[in-house]
């Protein structure tokens, strides 16, 4: 994934450094954003040369392909007036992105929630630079010879999906600190899974569209 390594140093109250204990202390966080693959939550910030969409877009995705570590994952975040603006542009973006599964305003690691869609690195890792792995997990359907997954979701949510020019029913997704029913959807989400019933989804659906 084109992510970044948090190396983490633990500071105590009252000096020294330790191994983390019970009680509160503080965290001095380094990054290394070329070198190393994380899995976990941490944000680089990289200012990249293009005065126009197409020329920074064309240097957003060299950079990832080519200077960030990992190959799992990533999301390009264009706003509809923007994609349909520079159509070409993006398209060739999404094709030439080396990333096993990209999510187009959404987290590509959605991909991986799904379950059917094929979960893995882009293809070209050898034993000797394994980089992100070599193959695919899930990909319920079979399909053969898979090179990515590619994700498209609305740029915003309802309603605000209306003034972005993607309006659409998507609701606030549960994995937001911020929605309200993520708790209440995610649980008759799941006993729908369990044992589904057209009854059940009036239920899901009004607790989505209220988070």
């Amino acid at each position: 994934m084109p992510m970044v390594t948090p190396l983490v140093s633990v500071r105590f109250p009252g000096g020294g450094r330790r191994r983390p204990s019970s009680g509160a202390f503080a965290c001095e966080v380094r990054f290394r954003p070329r070198t190393d693959e994380v899995f976990g939550s941490a944000l680089g910030v990289v200012r990249l040369a293009g005065d126009t969409p197409d020329a920074f877009l064309r240097n957003a995705v060299d950079f990832a392909n080519d200077k960030l570590p990992g190959a799992l994952g990533a999301t390009l975040l264009v706003h509809p007036k923007t994609e349909k603006a520079h159509r070409a542009v993006v398209g060739t973006a999404i094709a030439e992105l080396r990333h096993g599964t990209l999510g187009v305003n959404c987290w590509s690691a959605i991909g991986f929630l799904l379950g059917y869609t094929p979960w893995g690195a882009h293809p070209g890792h050898t034993r000797q630079d394994i980089g992100s792995g070599i193959g695919f997990v899930h990909n319920a359907f079979m399909i053969e010879d898979v090179e990515k997954t590619v994700l498209r979701a609305p740029f915003a949510p309802a309603p605000r999906g209306l003034f972005t020019g993607s309006p659409s029913l998507s609701p606030r997704p549960p994995y937001f600190v911020t929605n309200r029913t993520a708790r209440t959807t995610l649980e008759r989400v799941t006993r729908f899974t369990a044992k589904p019933g057209l009854g059940k989804l009036p239920g899901i659906f009004s607790s989505a569209l209220r988070g």
